[in-house]
């Protein structure tokens, strides 16, 4: 059987197959075609990656969130997993001088503690000088003491 172009070629495949008596031709065709469409759908298979979330492996503490694999902290913590009480920094001792023009310097030593009323909250023992307590709220790094 001569083809004479890939026309005809093509419609003899399709009057043989359709007379379901492939010739052994048509058989090396198919085998072929059939390869290549396997490879084909094996590679576009291999090739299709996943996304991977950035937040995969991190782990946000104390109530964190994961945002484009960064932790954004809850209020009163911080740290690369949200780790660190913001309130740490200023828990020690402090020696104080104050300068007044009124009734002059005062030296005494200032204390800060954790509170028990929040994660954000500390107690400034020895206030002034006098002895009194206070409590401050941690924000970033300052602290402030409601009026």
């Amino acid at each position: 059987m001569k083809i004479a172009a890939n026309r005809s070629f093509s419609r003899a495949i399709a009057l043989d197959l359709t007379q379901n008596k492939p010739n052994l031709f048509q058989m090396k065709i198919l085998s072929k075609l059939t390869l290549m469409l396997m490879t084909f759908g094996v590679i576009a298979i291999a090739s299709c990656k996943k996304e991977e979330d950035p937040c995969d492996n991190v782990t946000c503490l104390n109530g964190g969130t994961c945002n484009d694999g960064t932790c954004a902290c809850a209020a009163g913590y911080e740290g690369s997993t949200c780790a660190t009480e913001q309130r740490t920094k200023f828990l020690a001792s402090y020696n104080v001088s104050e300068s007044c023009n009124v009734s002059g310097n005062f030296n005494y030593i200032l204390t800060i503690s954790t509170s028990a009323t929040g994660v954000s909250s500390v107690v400034l023992n020895n206030f002034f000088g006098v002895g009194a307590s206070v409590t401050g709220n941690v924000s970033g790094t300052s602290i402030t003491i409601p009026s």
